[in-house]
């Protein structure tokens, strides 16, 4: 089966019968095969929600590739050599399935990834700076040179500092949600499954949503410096609020200040500003208030700081911190 042909139709809606059992037997024959058309799917998309000429691309794709089909071991390539984000232009992505790095192909999709109490900066070739919050990944083309837009994809938190190029919008991928701009600085928090939060600091950026496998347009907001919105991706309800941006850029210089907070707050601050996953075994109720600031302190010294004050005590497993006991008197 040429399964190039028949995933090109998939994506257009044009399978006869035939073909639509073929597509099935192939997708469910293999895990990869799933994600694989995922991947395709997403990116399909993005460019047809631009405007983009897909048939054009896979033209131009077809003629360099001639009649390649999918394989198992081009999808392990796909896996292994590639890490590859939904946001890239479909010609691009697809063409990762069959081309492997050499002189005049595509640019190489890089990855920068931190771990628990990491943080990383990443400075694409444009002059844009990305920092990364802990447990969060970035990924990017090598080059920007060949595309049309500044396409990265995001896993966990990030701030942006973006070079303006008003012939070249940047936009960044958090599953759903595109955050599209020409020239700011912004936060986008993806922890949660179905959930992206973007804050800016100055300019102005689109958040929009990106409903896979269909090319109708979903809820989009614009913001502006000191702006926030809470992009629920099961919700056409989004809200923009104003906020104090330093509250949610903390993270970047470890600053950590609790003014008479409870016990529960200080425990959202510090998952945040360390991005970590906290929980509480213990659930106790308590009105015990606390106070304390950390600046650029590592996360085991301001646990173990705050153990005195609230009377708790922790355990680590599997990059989770787990509150075993609780007692502030």
């Amino acid at each position: 089966m040429n399964h190039w042909k028949i995933i090109k139709k998939k994506l257009k809606g044009t399978l006869n019968k035939q073909e639509h059992k073929l597509f099935n037997n192939w997708l469910e024959s293999e895990k990869s095969h799933q994600e694989l058309f995922e991947k395709v799917n997403s990116a399909w998309t993005v460019s047809q929600s631009n405007e983009y000429d897909s048939t054009r691309a896979f033209k131009q794709l077809k003629k360099r590739i001639g009649n390649s089909e999918f394989t198992a071991q081009q999808t392990i390539i796909w896996k292994s050599k590639w890490v590859v984000a939904a946001s890239i232009s479909i010609a691009l992505l697809v063409g990762i399935l069959f081309l492997s790095q050499k002189p005049g192909n595509p640019p190489a999709l890089l990855s920068k990834k931190t771990l628990t109490s990491q943080r990383s900066t990443v400075t694409l070739t444009d002059g844009s700076v990305v920092y990364l919050n802990s447990n969060s990944e970035i990924i990017y083309p090598q080059s920007f040179e060949e595309t049309d837009e500044r396409v990265v994809e995001l896993k966990g938190e990030g701030f942006f500092d973006v070079r303006p190029n008003p012939n070249k919008p940047f936009r960044v991928i958090t599953g759903g949600v595109n955050t599209t701009v020409l020239g700011t600085s912004f936060n986008i928090m993806a922890r949660k499954l179905e959930e992206v939060e973007v804050t800016v600091k100055e300019g102005k950026v689109a958040v929009s949503s990106n409903r896979l496998g269909t090319t109708k347009k979903g809820t989009e907001v614009t913001l502006t410096a000191g702006q926030q919105v809470i992009a629920e991706l099961h919700s056409e309800d989004w809200q923009v609020r104003e906020v104090i941006t330093a509250e949610f850029l903390a993270w970047r210089g470890r600053e950590l200040h609790l003014d008479q907070v409870s016990f529960a707050t200080a425990i959202e601050k510090i998952e945040r500003i360390y991005g970590v996953p906290i929980i509480n075994r213990h659930q106790s109720k308590t009105n015990c208030l606390i106070r304390g600031t950390y600046r650029n302190e590592n996360l085991k010294t301001v646990l173990d700081g705050l153990k005195l004050i609230a009377n708790f005590n922790y355990e680590v497993a599997s990059d989770t911190i787990y509150i075993t006991h609780y007692r502030c008197d």
